[in-house]
């Protein structure tokens, strides 16, 4: 995940946004894109139209899990599987599992 960290060199502050992983167990910064100053980014948000549209994007899934969901109700995976490999009446179903860990 991406935060926003502030560097001090020779008495300015610059800001760079940062990407941190965890690397021999310590955190440490894989990835950063200088952004500027506090005047130089309050003057870019303030002219919109003047920034640079992006190249690319990035998507991502929404809604897999619950379209899985859906499909797997409709198609009785749990019931079916629960039908073929009885289990104690204990937890949850062997079907239920199947159905999480899919």
């Amino acid at each position: 995940m991406a935060s926003i960290i502030k560097k001090k060199k020779k008495n300015q502050f610059y800001y760079y946004i940062v990407e941190s992983q965890r690397v021999n167990g310590k955190p440490r910064i894989v990835w950063q894109k200088y952004l500027g100053k506090v005047e130089d980014i309050a003057r870019a948000m303030s002219n919109p139209e003047q920034l640079t549209p992006p190249k690319h994007a990035k998507v991502f899934e929404f809604g897999a899990v619950a379209a899985l969901l859906t499909v797997a109700e409709q198609l009785k995976i749990v019931e079916t599987i629960d039908n073929h490999i009885p289990k104690r009446e204990q937890g949850i179903s062997v079907g239920e599992y199947m159905l999480i860990a899919a």
